[in-house]
């Protein structure tokens, strides 16, 4: 009796799990559907695509653009980008490796989020998306994303790539959006940056998009483009429906928005 009770109850365990798993693959292909649909898949895409099969399911998805995360690895002879958000994800995997797999696949965007750049490297960050834009054409694709404040980072946009300012969250956090005197001297500062730099873009989180509209745009001398984020699943239904609902999605600057993509796929189990 005790043997039927465990086989019952890890039995209907296994079925919800099953029965999550399909109702969170249906939220998530009707959330791609609106984006296809609309012809927004170079506006709207999947954020930390830091795996190769991740990569391939989005692809399967029919989506075009993606956002992940690198660092820059000195270690070996010849430096390169290591895919991967920290040291638990970290393997080893090039960002060359990912191009030669999307070789072919008509990419329209990638939003390369660079971690921990360090000042004496960014002649050798550039050198290295030069060797990689000769071979694969990456330049007028890419979005370069740091949070650098160094001035050397108006090498990068100055040959020509597009350059976006991850903003000081946990500063700008701190400073009530009724605080005008701090906001302003923050703004301030932001354009400075933004000018040394000669940055293209900024991006941060969608709290952050009222600090930015009331303060910092509109002190700025040149249009600047947006790219933003927030907690959007679309493995939850009507997902997409909330983004449309949302102010920054109807603003000219706000470029691209990232999603969670679920990549629990019952019938894609690739590995790679």
């Amino acid at each position: 009796m005790i043997k039927k009770i465990i086989f019952f109850t890890f039995f209907i365990a296994i079925l919800v799990v099953i029965i999550l798993l399909f109702l969170s693959n249906y939220n998530q292909n009707k959330n791609i559907e609106k984006i296809l649909e609309k012809d927004l898949i170079q506006r709207v895409i999947p954020h930390k695509v830091n795996y190769l099969n991740k990569l391939n399911n989005i692809l399967n998805d029919k989506l075009c653009a993606f956002e992940f995360d690198v660092t820059f690895n000195l270690s070996n002879p010849t430096p390169y980008f290591e895919i991967g958000h920290d040291s638990t994800e970290l393997n080893g995997l090039s960002f060359e490796k990912y191009l030669i797999f999307l070789k072919d696949k008509n990419i329209k965007k990638i939003w390369m989020d660079i971690k921990h750049v360090q000042e004496k490297d960014i002649a050798k960050i550039l050198a290295r998306l030069e060797y990689l834009d000769k071979i694969y054409h990456i330049k007028d694709i890419l979005i370069f994303e740091s949070n650098s404040v160094s001035p050397k980072i108006k090498l990068i946009s100055n040959a020509g790539y597009h350059t976006s300012y991850y903003l000081p969250i946990d500063k700008l956090i701190m400073i009530p959006l009724t605080n005008k005197k701090l906001s302003i001297l923050e703004a301030i500062k932001l354009k400075e940056q933004i000018g040394i730099q000669n940055l293209q873009a900024v991006s941060f989180p969608t709290y952050t998009y009222p600090f930015v509209k009331k303060y910092l745009e509109p002190i700025l001398k040149t249009k600047l483009d947006y790219h933003v984020w927030d907690r959007y699943k679309f493995k939850k239904k009507d997902e997409f429906l909330k983004i449309q609902k949302s102010d920054f999605f109807h603003d000219e600057r706000v470029k691209t928005i990232l999603f969670s993509y679920d990549n629990n796929k019952l019938n894609r189990l690739y590995s790679f």
